[in-house]
């Protein structure tokens, strides 16, 4: 009997230049050199205007996707998925929830990690109005958006544009729900979308920890608080939520200037109808924002309840504006890129002036620049 015997080449693997998308291995085997092409599964714009994930057609078609378009060279597709039913479990990233408002209607979407790295979920709200924008006396008593994650508070009213980061938990179901009440007023069909995006752990884009909001990649921005509606909504009542701004390099201080007039920044004080700047612990009480160790950046000493303390942290009333009893704002700066929102559980006292909430232009400082005369401009 002969017997044949074969010789198997040990396994080889080279790995070429990777170009845009794709990565060229090229393996050897018992049957020769074989050259294999793979991409990276990351996000792709599709033909569509949306974002996708780049697949194969194989792969997108096996996920029950959309293929809108080409990626990695055209070897792939960009892959759609979206949930247009009222619940469903989410577990691609950069997944589409569409539908129309359902009168009385609770729908749930758990949030199933795509990978075991996976740190927080991204909810983008491309087009969400929740119940009226003028909600009564800032609170959510009829449709809302409720989240799993104790830290991320109930939100209702105009969110279009806006976004939140949910904290992943690992080993249990996260979710959130669109909750619709029975108000007739309210039974009109009104479209959403949100797109929901997986955001691994340990990346110069994974917010920090607490941060509700993250803003990042650009030196300037704009950050508002719920329902804004350009001074013309509410701020919703029972919020305490960070809103962080990513320290690029080379930066070493941020500074905030709220937008002309007093629809730029109104958080009812607590006391009376003041139309003035308020800080500090005896005045703000009920509605503020935290802006830790801060100061004007125009003068080194600012004014509260008497004082006259070198920074301050909490700010009220209808002006940003680190001395009290003033009428104009200032560009406030510090160290610490993190601003934490807070509001309590009844605004029934309040005019609808002191409700507004607010919104800021943001500006990182350079640390050559820290010291010198900084224009912000809304």
């Amino acid at each position: 009997m002969v017997f044949a015997r074969f010789c198997f080449v040990p396994f080889v693997l080279i790995v070429l230049p990777i170009r845009g998308q794709i990565v060229v291995r090229e393996e050897s085997s018992m049957f020769g050199l074989v050259t294999r092409l793979f991409f990276n599964n990351g996000l792709c714009p599709s033909q569509m205007g949306r974002n996708g994930t780049c697949y194969t057609a194989e792969e997108c078609s096996e996920r029950n996707g959309i293929a809108e378009g080409q990626c990695a060279d055209g070897l792939g597709v960009c892959c759609i998925f979206e949930i247009t039913t009222c619940g469903g479990n989410v577990v691609e990233n950069c997944t589409l929830v569409s539908g129309t408002r359902l009168n009385g209607q609770t729908c749930m979407f758990t949030l199933t990690q795509c990978s075991s790295d996976i740190c927080f979920f991204r909810l983008d709200f491309d087009s969400l109005t929740l119940g009226s924008t003028l909600p009564s006396n800032g609170d959510c008593s009829s449709d809302t958006i409720s989240f799993s994650a104790p830290t991320v508070p109930i939100l209702c009213g105009s969110l279009s544009g806006q976004h939140i980061y949910l904290p992943a938990s690992p080993g249990s179901v996260d979710s959130f729900s669109l909750n619709f009440g029975l108000s007739a007023v309210l039974a009109l069909a009104t479209a959403y979308q949100i797109q929901v995006r997986q955001i691994p752990c340990g990346r110069s884009f994974t917010p920090p920890l607490g941060c509700n909001q993250f803003f990042f990649g650009e030196l300037s921005g704009q950050i508002q608080t719920y329902n804004y509606m350009m001074g013309a909504g509410y701020h919703l009542n029972n919020q305490n939520y960070d809103i962080c701004v990513r320290k690029e390099l080379g930066i070493c201080q941020i500074g905030y200037l709220a937008f002309p007039g007093i629809q730029g920044f109104a958080f009812g004080p607590s006391f009376g109808f003041s139309m003035l700047s308020l800080n500090g612990d005896m005045d703000c009480v009920k509605d503020y924002i935290l802006v830790p160790n801060s100061a004007n950046l125009a003068t080194p000493v600012c004014q509260t309840n008497g004082a006259f303390p070198a920074t301050v942290t909490k700010y009220c009333g209808y002006y940003l504006n680190c001395m009290e009893l003033e009428f104009t704002n200032e560009i406030i700066g510090t160290t610490d890129f993190r601003i934490t929102v807070v509001t309590d559980g009844s605004d029934a006292f309040f005019m609808m002036g002191e409700m507004t909430g607010f919104q800021l232009q943001y500006q990182l400082i350079p640390c050559s620049s820290v010291g010198k005369t900084i224009v912000i401009l809304p």
